[in-house]
């Protein structure tokens, strides 16, 4: 068991070598083609190893199958969404993760919804999974390349919108919280300064496109240097 509490040491510790790694295995990447390759295996396992994470909470549970612990939240689906973009490469999953994973993930991971004593395999795979999403996205964007096109603020804005239905279904289907849809993490999070139910979903939303509108800016800003770059009739 380990105490965890927002911000102390542990928390502050835990950041810092997201940051660290993520720096660390983005410039090798970019600087070693070979390098690229096993490290995209790595992310690769790291990424499935958080998915598989759910079969350990249902061995704490003792083998009880629970609904509501299913891996339905939305940096759940991010997971599988970045695993798909590192073994693929399609863009529109890379898109996806980079949105939620960047706005959503660095979110979970800064205001989690945990405290108090736990099990250590727990704390490992709620930060090792937003961690390997964040170190996936931007080792797709800054060593291999991909970037997002352009509207894909919409196109991410489209996919957080059919998520909210998904988990509204699923919600009311079987009493869950899936999206923090029916009420607020336990935890002090941005939600708090949303407003009351259910004005705070509608607040989220917000956010979301703002949070992903302030990600896709350097993208836009450099397209369009380099358009007015460009001489015309190039």
């Amino acid at each position: 068991m380990i105490e965890f509490r927002p911000f102390g040491s542990l928390h502050w510790a835990t950041l810092a070598l997201t940051a660290v790694v993520t720096v660390a295995v983005t410039m090798a990447g970019r600087r070693h083609e070979r390098w690229r390759k096993w490290m995209l295996r790595g992310l690769a396992c790291g990424l499935a190893f958080s998915i598989g994470g759910v079969v350990f909470h249902f061995l704490e549970n003792g083998g009880g199958f629970d609904w509501r612990a299913l891996p339905l939240h939305l940096c759940d689906i991010t997971v599988a969404l970045a695993a798909g973009a590192v073994l693929t490469r399609r863009q529109w999953l890379y898109e996806l993760a980079y949105f939620f994973g960047l706005a959503g993930g660095s979110q979970a991971m800064l205001t989690p919804d945990l405290g108090g004593a736990m099990a250590w395999w727990r704390f490992a795979i709620f930060f090792g999974a937003h961690a390997s999403v964040i170190v996936a996205v931007i080792f797709l964007t800054g060593a291999c390349g991909m970037r997002p096109r352009p509207n894909a603020v919409w196109r991410a804005m489209g996919g957080l919108a059919a998520y909210t239905v998904f988990a509204a279904l699923v919600n009311w289907a079987v009493d869950a919280n899936f999206g923090y849809l029916r009420e607020k993490p336990t935890q002090s999070s941005v939600l708090d300064h949303l407003g009351e139910w259910p004005w705070y979903i509608g607040g989220m939303g917000a956010l979301a496109l703002l949070s992903f509108s302030l990600l896709y800016a350097p993208f836009y800003l450099r397209n369009r240097r380099k358009a007015q770059e460009t001489p015309r009739g190039k």
